[in-house]
């Protein structure tokens, strides 16, 4: 079973992240592998740890590209979620790996045995969710082909200061170069909605994959983007218009989340959750299940505000909305 990996730039790994990877230890068997620069230092924990300075070479255009505007933004966030691809293509040939799985370590991955195998029998290349026509997003994504990640680089290398964030040029990738780019599918692929843009069929994948909708919906957004309160239930303008309908089942015994349109409907597997509040506390703290379960009765669960008090459990366990 291929490696799932996880990137993380920066000096500090937040304690959030460590839940994430713990999580992820749990419910898979396969090797988890944390690629962290040498200045987070040791970070205990069920997964192997390797510093991207012991095998990763800069490419020269990402200096040029953190002196440009784009660098502005949360110490050069967009950058950086570019150049975990760069990470690695290098990290995969350093090792001499074939195959991989990827996520933003803000996902929570479920059982994924079974993954690799349904998606080699489809195409090779990476094979990412995107939730509109032009944009791609890396939440969780399978490459079995190294290649593909050399053709990113070089587009990249050309076209860097075109778009703003690696979502657009993932889309573009997705639209243009099909033989080695796949698109997942999403809750925009379930019969009841379908959207435009083609994707992989659910059936062959064995199930679908979180863009970020699903997480949002669920668990809410991050609290940095917003000056009030914030909720779950959130619906962006991406979603499928029948989320809000959607009914989601956990199966603790086998690690999965399911997702069907409707109780009448059959369960489909959700291979990921995109906690883009980033709030693995609540899932800590008072379970997945209860928040579902709520929303399932009107109820809406609070996810948090700017002021950094909502760890505590006795807080969540008061603060239910």
């Amino acid at each position: 079973m291929p490696n799932l990996v996880f990137v993380w730039l920066g000096n500090e790994l937040p304690s959030w992240a460590k839940i994430s990877l713990s999580m992820c230890s749990r419910f898979n068997s396969c090797k988890i592998v944390l690629l962290c620069n040498k200045s987070l230092g040791t970070v205990r924990g069920n997964f192997t740890q390797i510093y991207i300075e012991d095998f990763y070479q800069q490419p020269e255009f990402i200096c040029k590209w953190y002196a440009s505007k784009v660098n502005s933004f949360r110490d050069g966030f967009w950058i950086k979620t570019s150049e975990r691809f760069f990470i690695l293509e290098q990290y995969m040939l350093a090792f001499h790996i074939n195959k991989i799985f990827h996520a933003e370590i803000d996902n929570l991955i479920f059982n994924i045995s079974g993954l690799a195998n349904n998606l080699d029998l489809l195409q090779s290349g990476i094979f990412c969710p995107r939730d509109a026509d032009n944009r791609g997003i890396a939440s969780f994504i399978y490459i079995n082909n190294v290649e593909s990640l050399k053709i990113l680089r070089r587009y990249y290398e050309t076209n860097y200061l075109e778009s703003i964030n690696d979502m657009k040029f993932m889309g573009k990738l997705l639209n243009n170069q099909k033989n080695y780019f796949h698109s997942l599918p999403t809750d925009n692929s379930l019969p009841v909605d379908n959207r435009r843009w083609g994707t992989l069929d659910p059936s062959l994948t064995g199930g679908i994959f979180d863009a970020a909708s699903i997480g949002q919906y669920l668990l809410g957004i991050d609290i940095r983007n917003s000056y009030y309160p914030t909720f779950n239930g959130f619906v962006n303008e991406n979603a499928s218009r029948y989320i809000n309908e959607f009914d989601f089942l956990i199966d603790k015994q086998n690690s999965n989340l399911y997702i069907s349109e409707n109780i009448n409907h059959p369960r489909i597997k959700v291979y990921n959750l995109h906690i883009h509040s980033k709030n693995f506390y609540i899932i800590k703290n008072v379970g997945l299940e209860k928040i579902i379960l709520r929303l399932k009765q009107g109820q809406k669960t609070f996810v948090g505000w700017k002021p950094p008090f909502f760890k505590r459990k006795v807080f969540y366990n008061q603060f239910l909305f």
